[in-house]
């Protein structure tokens, strides 16, 4: 019989942690569920210590080859039988009550197009960071977050179930498909909100989302397309027009932060006056404009107190855009 919720689980190279992340969903209070974990060619045991696990909800594929996060989770929703889709990452945890309290929700506003749980950061050993993960982002029930997706990610991964056939990820992406995909959801409809921290998000060395080339390079990819898609954007919620437009807004600003980490500052003006154009009240834009204007090192060592990443102007104009 088909469960009501899939739990796909990619799996890569968690050997300390994917035990405890299988026995977080299997302690829920909510059991209607089977659990998809696909591994995507781990070197470690990981796949040992998930087939170790007894329990019939548990089902353990490996990829032939490695496919990146995104198709491996693509690959797992194609595997899945339920309604409901819920992503755990497997260094992640989830706390008893987050799979009941999501689906109720759900159950209860069919036309919201998915729901997220609040979360925390903890260490290796599982230890409480004190980090406020969500920092502004509405903590209300129900809520319109495309605005706020439109600027940055600030969703927990590990924290999002929506129904099946509502998502698909975009796999040329290595480390920002989530963001894409939430920012498309949001433009269907509404989120919903558990405004509870029933997510630990693990925070270790090997954590995919540490700033480096590919990681600043992809995010630029992301960036230019949100801001590609405004005028999508910008007649997707005629109702909430100044938030949107402050959100693309604040895109452009963080695109400009970007350019001055690889040394591009002619991008950066750009960015900053972009971001200028469509949110004139933007004192945030105005400065990051002042700042685009000064040599390159000064404007860095201000911004991003680091070294410059090394991206050249044809790493970027190679890019493949992303189709909104």
């Amino acid at each position: 019989m088909a469960k009501r919720v899939s739990v796909i689980v990619p799996s890569y190279n968690h050997a300390s942690y994917i035990k405890p992340c299988l026995e977080s969903i299997l302690a829920q209070d909510y059991n209607d569920t089977e659990i998809i974990v696909v591994d995507d060619c781990s070197s470690d045991d990981s796949v040992k210590i998930a087939q170790s696990i007894d329990d019939p909800r548990i089902q353990v594929r490996k990829n032939s080859k490695n496919l990146g996060t995104y198709a491996t989770q693509n690959r797992a929703m194609d595997l899945a039988s339920g309604d409901y889709i819920a992503v755990l990452n497997s260094d992640d945890l989830w706390k008893p009550a987050k799979l009941r309290k999501q689906i109720e929700l759900l159950e209860k506003n069919p036309d919201a197009k998915f729901c997220y749980t609040l979360g925390d950061q903890i260490d290796e050993q599982g230890n409480p960071l004190k980090v406020d993960q969500h920092l502004n982002w509405p903590k209300t029930w129900r809520h319109d977050l495309l605005p706020f997706l439109l600027s940055s990610n600030r969703l927990l991964a590990s924290s999002v179930v929506f129904r099946k056939g509502d998502v698909r990820f975009e796999e040329s992406l290595r480390y920002s498909g989530d963001w894409w995909a939430w920012v498309h959801l949001a433009q269907e409809g509404d989120a919903l909100c558990v405004p509870e921290p029933l997510v630990s998000w693990r925070q270790h060395p090997s954590n995919s989302y540490t700033r480096s080339a590919p990681v600043t390079l992809e995010e630029i990819r992301v960036r230019r397309a949100i801001l590609a898609g405004k005028k999508r954007w910008l007649t997707a919620r005629p109702k909430d027009l100044p938030a949107i437009k402050k959100g693309l807004s604040d895109c452009a600003i963080d695109l400009s932060a970007l350019y001055v980490l690889v040394g591009q500052m002619r991008l950066a003006m750009a960015a900053a006056s972009l971001a200028m154009t469509l949110f004139p009240s933007n004192s945030v834009a105005q400065r990051r404009f002042a700042l685009s204007i000064m040599p390159g090192p000064m404007a860095r060592k201000r911004l991003w107190r680091s070294e410059r990443v090394a991206i050249s102007r044809e790493d970027l104009q190679s890019l493949a855009p992303l189709e909104v």
